[in-house]
């Protein structure tokens, strides 16, 4: 099933030829400004809204609503979602990072290692196939390895191509591309032999033909 998220119109999804509101329980949620949306290894369908929290649609028909009032969050106003298959949905809100556990429910606590990240305004988020959890903000990149509770940062004078980092994606060959407010960043990942992690970053700008 195709769904799209509006701004003011909730979810929409493709029946047939044309697009209709995703049946609802909650008639207040038809007026949603949609944000995020991603799909969990269930086939679960996961709503960030600018205004009201974040809404998990079931299978099921069934429907749960996180927010500030009910929950872990800090905020209503999410700004990105990434899930992965061990059942983790990654959380980007304007007041920091959040960790769902999308088959207990539960947010997880992080390391402390990640407080930094508490208020920080999370642009967009990306697990690789390393495990590894990229995380963009409007200042700069930040990589958390949470198999070693090892924290990193890729700022503009690394070779990011701007702070302000818009989407993250990774190719066939490993490589993670971060969209910013001025020009592209393919970022080379390297193992090195302490077992952490080294990155070389290549910025592209209209020169380079963009």
């Amino acid at each position: 099933r195709l769904c799209i998220g509006t701004f003011g119109n909730g979810v929409l999804y493709l029946d047939g030829q044309r697009f209709v509101p995703y049946p609802y329980s909650d008639t207040n949620q038809q007026q949603m400004f949609i944000s995020c949306m991603t799909a969990d290894s269930e086939g679960n369908l996961w709503v960030g809204s600018i205004f009201q929290g974040l809404t998990c649609y079931q299978k099921d028909g069934r429907e749960k609503l996180f927010t500030r009032e009910n929950s872990d969050l800090n905020t209503n106003s999410l700004t990105c979602l990434h899930s992965d298959h061990d059942g983790h949905l990654y959380i980007g809100s304007s007041t920091g990072l959040y960790i769902l556990d999308t088959r207990s429910g539960t947010f997880l606590k992080w390391a402390g290692v990640l407080n930094p990240l508490e208020d920080v305004f999370i642009t967009s988020l990306y697990k690789d196939c390393r495990g590894l959890i990229w995380i963009g903000t409007r200042t700069g990149l930040k990589v958390y390895d949470e198999r070693h509770n090892t924290f990193y940062q890729i700022l503009q004078k690394d070779g990011l191509s701007n702070p302000y980092v818009r989407t993250l994606i990774e190719d066939n060959s490993k490589n993670v591309w971060a969209s910013t407010d001025n020009g592209l960043t393919c970022i080379q990942t390297k193992r090195l032999d302490n077992g952490g992690y080294s990155f070389v970053c290549t910025p592209f700008f209209e020169e380079d033909g963009l």
